[in-house]
Protein backbone atom coordinates (compact mmCIF):
# COMPACT_ATOMS: atom_id res chain seq x y z
CA UNK A 1 0.00 0.00 0.00
CA UNK A 2 1.34 3.47 -0.90
CA UNK A 3 0.36 6.69 0.85
CA UNK A 4 -0.33 10.00 -0.91
CA UNK A 5 3.23 11.13 -0.20
CA UNK A 6 4.57 8.15 -2.16
CA UNK A 7 5.86 6.35 0.97
CA UNK A 8 5.08 2.72 1.46
CA UNK A 9 2.73 2.02 4.38
CA UNK A 10 4.11 -1.02 6.24
CA UNK A 11 1.41 -1.19 8.95
CA UNK A 12 -0.69 -3.68 6.99
CA UNK A 13 2.37 -5.78 6.17
CA UNK A 14 3.54 -5.79 9.80
CA UNK A 15 0.07 -6.80 10.99
CA UNK A 16 -0.09 -9.58 8.42
CA UNK A 17 3.37 -10.83 9.35
CA UNK A 18 2.43 -10.86 13.04
CA UNK A 19 -0.77 -12.78 12.30
CA UNK A 20 1.07 -15.32 10.15
CA UNK A 21 3.79 -15.73 12.79
CA UNK A 22 1.17 -16.34 15.51
CA UNK A 23 -0.75 -18.78 13.32
CA UNK A 24 2.41 -20.74 12.49
CA UNK A 25 3.44 -20.75 16.13
CA UNK A 26 0.04 -22.07 17.23
CA UNK A 27 0.01 -24.72 14.51
CA UNK A 28 3.52 -25.87 15.42
CA UNK A 29 2.49 -26.17 19.06
CA UNK A 30 -0.67 -28.14 18.16
CA UNK A 31 1.25 -30.48 15.86
CA UNK A 32 4.04 -31.14 18.35
CA UNK A 33 1.54 -31.76 21.13
CA UNK A 34 -0.45 -34.18 18.95
CA UNK A 35 2.66 -36.18 17.98
CA UNK A 36 3.96 -36.28 21.55
CA UNK A 37 0.57 -37.38 22.90
CA UNK A 38 -0.51 -39.74 20.14
CA UNK A 39 2.65 -40.91 18.41
CA UNK A 40 3.02 -41.32 14.66
CA UNK A 41 2.04 -43.92 12.10
CA UNK A 42 4.88 -45.73 10.37
CA UNK A 43 5.05 -45.14 6.63
CA UNK A 44 7.13 -46.44 3.76
CA UNK A 45 9.26 -44.25 1.50
CA UNK A 46 6.18 -43.32 -0.55
CA UNK A 47 4.24 -42.20 2.51
CA UNK A 48 1.93 -45.23 2.61
CA UNK A 49 0.99 -46.58 6.03
CA UNK A 50 2.80 -49.75 7.11
CA UNK A 51 0.27 -52.33 8.23
CA UNK A 52 0.56 -55.12 10.78
CA UNK A 53 -0.64 -58.71 10.19
CA UNK A 54 -4.22 -57.65 11.01
CA UNK A 55 -4.17 -54.86 8.45
CA UNK A 56 -4.00 -52.08 11.04
CA UNK A 57 -1.63 -49.17 10.65
CA UNK A 58 1.40 -49.47 12.93
CA UNK A 59 1.79 -46.60 15.37
CA UNK A 60 4.85 -45.78 17.46
CA UNK A 61 5.70 -43.22 20.09
CA UNK A 62 7.09 -39.88 19.04
CA UNK A 63 10.62 -40.19 17.62
CA UNK A 64 13.51 -38.75 19.63
CA UNK A 65 14.02 -35.96 17.09
CA UNK A 66 10.42 -34.80 17.56
CA UNK A 67 10.79 -34.89 21.34
CA UNK A 68 13.96 -32.83 21.01
CA UNK A 69 12.13 -30.24 18.88
CA UNK A 70 9.29 -30.14 21.42
CA UNK A 71 11.76 -29.69 24.29
CA UNK A 72 13.54 -26.88 22.47
CA UNK A 73 10.20 -25.24 21.67
CA UNK A 74 9.34 -25.19 25.37
CA UNK A 75 12.76 -23.72 26.19
CA UNK A 76 12.22 -21.06 23.53
CA UNK A 77 8.95 -20.18 25.23
CA UNK A 78 10.69 -19.97 28.61
CA UNK A 79 9.05 -23.11 29.99
CA UNK A 80 11.51 -25.35 31.83
CA UNK A 81 9.27 -27.52 34.01
CA UNK A 82 5.68 -27.37 35.07
CA UNK A 83 5.48 -29.13 38.44
CA UNK A 84 3.05 -32.02 38.50
CA UNK A 85 2.25 -33.74 41.78
CA UNK A 86 3.22 -37.40 41.70
CA UNK A 87 5.45 -37.34 38.60
CA UNK A 88 9.03 -38.66 38.69
CA UNK A 89 10.54 -35.21 39.17
CA UNK A 90 8.15 -34.55 42.05
CA UNK A 91 9.06 -37.88 43.66
CA UNK A 92 12.77 -37.13 43.28
CA UNK A 93 12.26 -33.66 44.74
CA UNK A 94 10.47 -35.12 47.76
CA UNK A 95 13.10 -37.83 48.21
CA UNK A 96 15.81 -35.18 48.29
CA UNK A 97 13.78 -33.13 50.75
CA UNK A 98 13.50 -30.21 48.40
CA UNK A 99 10.52 -27.93 48.85
CA UNK A 100 9.14 -25.75 46.07
CA UNK A 101 12.37 -23.76 45.82
CA UNK A 102 15.35 -26.05 45.15
CA UNK A 103 17.82 -23.15 44.97
CA UNK A 104 19.16 -23.98 48.43
CA UNK A 105 20.57 -27.30 47.16
CA UNK A 106 24.22 -27.11 46.24
CA UNK A 107 26.76 -29.66 45.25
CA UNK A 108 29.02 -30.53 48.16
CA UNK A 109 32.25 -28.59 48.11
CA UNK A 110 35.45 -30.58 48.19
CA UNK A 111 38.54 -29.24 49.94
CA UNK A 112 41.07 -28.31 47.30
CA UNK A 113 43.70 -30.59 48.88
CA UNK A 114 41.44 -33.64 48.26
CA UNK A 115 41.20 -32.99 44.55
CA UNK A 116 43.88 -35.00 42.79
CA UNK A 117 44.62 -34.13 39.20
CA UNK A 118 46.30 -36.68 37.00
CA UNK A 119 49.71 -35.49 35.91
CA UNK A 120 50.46 -35.60 32.23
Amino acid sequence: MTTNAGRKDNSMTETTITQVREELSDELDRTLLDVVRNGVYLTDASGNAILDADGKAIKRTAPAATLSVARQRLKDLGINKIPVAGDDADSLRKELGVEDDPSHLEMPKLPSDEIKLASA
